[in-house]
């Protein structure tokens, strides 16, 4: 066990590169170099950098990479403060697809990769009984405000009635 004072020390030389901006607006991409930087040290096992292994090492180091050469992140400038909100709302958007395995007979897809591929047999089905698919909520007759406010019109008797504003819905509804 290395001492506490070497712990420290090596502590603080990892998070440097991040520390020395203080608070101080600075490039996107140069955070985003400085992260990768500070993920590096602080993840290094001997001759490897932990934090960068396997698949989703690799996508995480890529994300930081890309962010750190991009042109438009070289021209945002931001607040330090900011970086991690920003830096989360950047990886949102991202999309991570498992390699497709030959052989699988069963695969678990989300809403968008169910509705991209083609299959001779699909079952849905959802964690909690009757949220998945979602249920559909246009009416063309009827506005979901309007059908709740009156109270008393049922959801198919609004095929046979005339459509209804929400002004003049709660005019009925009286």
């Amino acid at each position: 066990m290395p001492p506490p004072q070497n712990l420290v020390t090596r502590l603080a030389d990892a998070l440097s590169p991040l520390e020395s901006l203080g608070n101080k607006p600075c490039r996107l991409s140069d955070l985003a170099a400085r992260h990768r930087l500070v993920l590096a040290a602080l993840s290094k096992n001997e001759a490897e950098e932990v934090a960068f292994i396997g698949a989703d090492g690799a996508r995480l180091a890529d994300a930081l990479d890309e962010l750190a050469a991009s042109e438009a992140a070289a021209a945002l400038l931001v607040e330090p403060s900011d970086y991690v909100e920003l830096f989360s709302a950047a990886l949102a958007g991202r999309v991570i697809r498992r390699p497709a395995e030959t052989g699988l007979r069963v695969r678990i897809l989300g809403l968008l990769e169910a509705r991209l591929t083609e299959s001779d047999r699909v079952v849905l089905g959802g964690l909690v009984e009757g949220t998945w698919p979602p249920e559909s909520n246009n009416d063309a007759w009827l506005s979901r405000r309007c059908g709740s406010t009156s109270g008393s019109i049922c959801r198919n008797a609004a095929s046979v009635l005339p459509p209804m504003t929400s002004r003049n819905c709660s005019e009925h509804a009286r």
